[in-house]
């Protein structure tokens, strides 16, 4: 589970969703632990903040207006070396698949995977070193 982190540089997170109360309720958990979180409701002001600024993780929905979080992934990957982690309303076998295979670090459910998603943060925090 993500702790605060005294004395450490802000572990950043882009996070794109078109649901406002996700957005919020990421950025409450996330910022609760020490996080910086950038919030984006559509893909393409994320790619650009992906593009101009290095972020330790992203965390796309799967679904946004426009492009799907599986196009996300690859738009993404060309623009930032950040993981990505995808998260979905529902998840089945074949989506998860999909979703490492481009690339993904995992996805996760929105319903009930807010502790897996703060499990993978922590996670990929803790890889950095710090």
């Amino acid at each position: 589970m993500l702790r605060p982190e005294a004395a450490m540089e802000p572990f950043k997170v882009l996070i794109v969703d078109d649901e406002p109360g996700i957005l919020l309720v990421l950025r409450r958990k996330l910022e609760a632990v020490g996080c910086d979180a950038r919030l984006f409701s559509n893909a393409e002001s994320a790619l650009a903040a992906a593009a101009e600024e290095p972020f330790d993780a992203i965390v796309s929905d799967i679904v946004l207006p426009g492009i799907t979080g599986f196009e996300a992934i690859e738009r993404f990957r060309r623009v930032s070396a950040a993981p990505v982690v995808l998260m979905s309303g529902g998840v089945d076998e074949e989506m998860v698949r999909d979703a490492v295979a481009l690339g993904a670090v995992a996805l996760v459910g929105k319903l009930d995977g807010f502790e897996a998603l703060m499990t993978i943060l922590s996670e990929l925090r803790s890889g950095k070193g710090r």
